[in-house]
């Protein structure tokens, strides 16, 4: 199929991260265009009247290395011309849907955090969220939901899979940061089970074994995946190797291919949270240009 130009798009060559040859990406569906809301930290893609932003929490590029994937050989790195690293990022995802907003996940929330600061240039502040949908409990999904002991987000139901509270409230240590986060949204926390349809139409999906309860979201042609991937450019072609994070990798490989095959199967937009800038990765056949 033929790709579009993305300067004909007028996004900047800064939000261009890849290794070696671009793959293809989305833009437009029925006559709707992308908006670049600030080229190196958000841009937002509609599809049928929904509306997905990226939102890149951590400033600044990263890249995933042999630290991240020791199983991967050098060979492949050097193939997919990643030898400095998988172009990767620390995102959010904001829905707008069914005049509703759902935010998917919180970002690190260090010095330097971008989320709050994004959602207010979008003219969204942490008390105007009524819905966060997490898809896992890894720090680096949950870290601006709590400052200085209180709920940055106060009007927010917080909707988490079960199991993924079970587990992590069963764990002996390394848990604490996520055990003090959800006693202190315990009053607005909200428990589903993968398969439910959650508010503005979203439904929720397992895909363990990056955690024990990992869950993707779907509406519509997106499909949020969480952590799912964590480099792109090489795993999406070799969803065998995982990353020194899957918890329990045979699963999480397992539903690694599953959540690639559904997306290619059913032409979806895959939004993930270390995909590299602008975040998403379409299947969509009329939505592809070259990144």
């Amino acid at each position: 199929m033929k790709s579009r130009n993305l300067l004909a798009l007028g996004l900047a060559t800064a939000l261009l991260a890849s290794c070696g040859n671009g793959t293809k990406n989305q833009s437009e569906h029925q006559g709707n265009a992308p908006e670049n809301k600030g080229p190196e930290t958000s841009y937002t893609m509609t599809v049928n009247k929904e509306k997905l932003t990226w939102i890149q929490d951590v400033p600044g590029e990263m890249k995933q290395g042999k630290q991240t994937f020791p199983s991967i050989p050098d060979s492949l790195f050097e193939a997919t011309g990643c030898q400095d690293g998988i172009p990767s990022s620390m995102s959010c995802f904001l829905l707008e849907a069914e005049g509703e907003k759902v935010l998917f996940d919180a970002g690190l929330g260090k010095e330097g955090s971008l989320l709050i600061p994004t959602l207010k240039s979008m003219g969204i502040s942490p008390e105007d969220l009524k819905y966060i949908y997490i898809t896992h409990l890894h720090g680096d999904h949950i870290g601006n939901l709590v400052k200085d002991g209180k709920m940055v987000f106060p009007n927010a139901k917080l909707y988490l899979n079960k199991v993924e509270n079970d587990a992590w409230r069963a764990m002996e240590q390394g848990n604490e940061a996520q055990v003090a986060m959800l006693d202190i949204y315990k009053d607005n926390l909200v428990l589903f089970n993968a398969g439910d349809t959650l508010p503005a139409g979203v439904v929720s999906m397992e895909a363990y074994g990056h955690t024990p309860g990992h869950t993707i979201f779907q509406k519509g042609l997106f499909l949020v995946v969480g952590d799912i991937m964590h480099g792109l450019r090489i795993q999406l072609s070799h969803p065998e190797y995982s990353p020194k994070w899957d918890m329990d990798p045979e699963t999480a490989t397992e539903s690694r291919k599953r959540v690639i095959e559904m997306a290619k199967r059913n032409g979806l937009i895959m939004a993930g949270m270390h995909f590299p800038a602008n975040g998403f990765e379409s299947f969509a056949p009329d939505l592809e240009f070259s990144r």
